[in-house]
């Protein structure tokens, strides 16, 4: 099996094998299906390194880069790289990437009630809009249904839930040209079956260090509520506080809250917006949207609650497992 890794533009980084024939050594690759709100694919495989090589397979398999191949029975698959371990002595390089991944999980779409019988095709492409995946293989070109949602969801989880309805079964791929991305495709099939400065040094006083990285709770913009108001006349039917008409301007400039009271970051969108390619390097648009309650009790609250959860989670979360072989004495 190979696997090309590719950066946010698509850009070719490298290229696997499960056979020893590529550039890297891949092993314990599997490919499982998932349910609930995740996509319908994920894979893990590790990436074997040298020393020398340790660097380039940072780069090359981080969070958030692509990852794709051709399955067995000759489906292609585009993944996201969802979360990385990296082990330093061991020199195993271990991903998760889940096909489709956060372009879909972390767009919100709201609620909704269609005004006529509509395909699988018409549900999908309105609640996978400015995306950039449009529909592939389409085994239910003709069936309609009138469906409703009455509440907020993830585009992903949205779209699976159209397909329940239809009875069929999603799968993202992609096409090339070359080594050129030209296009993403959403196939619509029949169901199957402390303070204190403490220096370390590695393989002195650090035996090992894992290092891992996912992009789980990642956002690039947030959309808060916060808690629903004491009533001044009696009422029960009270909607929660939100940032709708809040006037709030960020000093540095780097975060803006707009008419809708969603609170963005404008330089991570830049970074991990889905629309940045080599002809828009510096998009500004196509967040990685989340919807969040707090329980704040005024604009003002959730403004700041929400500021600081933005800058919390506008990139990807990273940790360190260190395996000590001396502990040095800190006195207190």
């Amino acid at each position: 099996m190979e696997y090309y890794f590719a950066d946010r533009k698509s850009n070719i980084l490298g290229v696997g094998s499960t056979d020893g024939k590529g550039e890297w050594r891949i092993d314990n690759d599997i490919e499982t299906q998932s349910v609930d709100n995740r996509p319908a694919v994920e894979l893990s495989l590790d990436i074997h390194f040298t020393t020398d090589q340790e660097q380039a397979v940072n780069e090359m398999a981080k969070a958030t880069n692509f990852i794709m191949y051709q399955d067995e029975e000759g489906n292609a698959h585009q993944m996201v790289i969802e979360s990385v371990d990296h082990d330093s002595l061991g020199h195993i390089h271990s991903i998760v990437a889940s096909d489709a991944g956060n372009d879909l999980i972390n767009e919100t779409v709201g609620a909704y009630k269609a005004d006529k019988p509509y395909t699988i095709a018409d549900y999908i492409t309105r609640f996978t809009n400015d995306s950039g995946w449009e529909i592939g293989i389409n085994e239910f070109p003709d069936n309609v249904r009138t469906l409703e949602w009455t509440s907020e969801e993830s585009s992903l989880a949205r779209i699976i839930a159209v397909a329940k309805d239809f009875d069929a079964v999603l799968s993202f791929g992609f096409e090339f040209v070359g080594t050129n991305l030209v296009k993403h495709v959403i196939n619509i099939r029949h169901e199957t079956a402390g303070d204190s400065l403490i220096s370390f040094e590695m393989n002195k006083d650090i035996n090992n260090i894992v290092t891992h990285l996912d992009t789980y709770d990642m956002e690039t913009s947030i959309k808060a509520y916060g808690a629903v108001p004491e009533s001044t006349d009696g009422s029960t039917n009270q909607d929660p506080i939100n940032l709708i008409g809040y006037k709030w301007t960020d000093p540095t400039g780097q975060f803006v809250l707009d008419q809708y009271g969603f609170l963005h970051d404008t330089i991570a969108v830049q970074k991990y917006s889905r629309l940045l390619s080599n002809s828009n390097p510096n998009p500004t648009q196509s967040d990685w949207n989340r919807v969040k309650t707090f329980d704040s009790k005024s604009q003002a609250a959730l403004l700041q609650a929400a500021l600081a959860d933005l800058k919390k989670y506008n990139h990807p979360n990273e940790t360190y497992d260190i395996d000590l072989v001396n502990s040095p004495y800190v006195p207190l």
